[in-house]
């Protein structure tokens, strides 16, 4: 999978982030780490205000499961969840357990770390680990109110003077975005020509309508 990883500091007025008009945009501007971008680091008390609310997106995971925990001891009671399935996923030499969420509206993956394949015995599977949670339901939101189906304007015009990393992933037709130092990544829908006209763009963003839509909001 070709992956482009480019940092970037989004510097954004907010009129011109609404312009429907994508090149009158203002252009993005390059930052290394550490330029303004770095996150301040979410306290215990914090989390705990957060994770109050079961649909509520937080650094550390949401109320039903965050990063790290067990598996089996993910909590689906406070989501009315309509169904809950489980898979065994694999790929590169690697097995890992999937606890499907189906909401309402959309799913929660909640998905377990990577078992190598050849030690990947039952007892192994049932100590999974909570390694990412992917979220495509509409549900669920994070602190400034984004959510799926909400658009790369909508992200930049809350973020508007922040970094971030961009990873293309054509293979599931999304661009990768994340915040330096935080563990939230939103995947914004992205056709493949328009992630290889990416490749050469010292500005990438100002290439990518605001309209595109945030298919995921990953914990990671």
């Amino acid at each position: 999978m070709s992956r482009l990883f480019i940092l970037l500091a989004f510097v954004c007025v907010l009129t011109s982030c609404n312009n429907e008009n994508d090149a009158e945009k203002t252009q993005d501007q390059t930052s290394s780490p550490g330029e303004g971008a770095e996150l301040k680091q979410e306290t215990y008390e914090e989390t705990l205000v957060c994770l109050q609310d079961p649909f509520h997106i937080c650094e550390s995971g949401i109320q039903s499961a965050s990063l790290q925990d067990y598996l089996a001891d993910v909590m689906i009671e406070p989501l009315n969840v309509a169904q809950l399935g489980d898979s065994l996923d694999e790929g590169n030499g690697y097995v890992w357990l999937v606890r499907t969420l189906h909401m309402d509206k959309g799913k929660v993956y909640i998905e377990g770390n990577f078992i190598d394949e050849r030690k990947a015995d039952e007892e192994e599977i049932n100590s999974s680990r909570v390694n990412r949670i992917r979220i495509e339901s509409p549900q669920f939101y994070t602190q400034e109110g984004l959510t799926v189906g909400k658009t790369l304007g909508d992200l930049l015009e809350v973020y508007s003077d922040s970094a971030f990393y961009l990873v293309s992933q054509p293979d599931y037709g999304v661009l990768d975005l994340s915040r330096f130092n935080s563990h939230i990544h939103f995947l914004v829908e992205l056709d493949s020509a328009r992630m290889e006209a990416l490749e050469s763009e010292a500005s990438p963003l100002s290439k990518v309508p605001s309209s595109q839509a945030i298919r995921s909001i990953v914990i990671m």
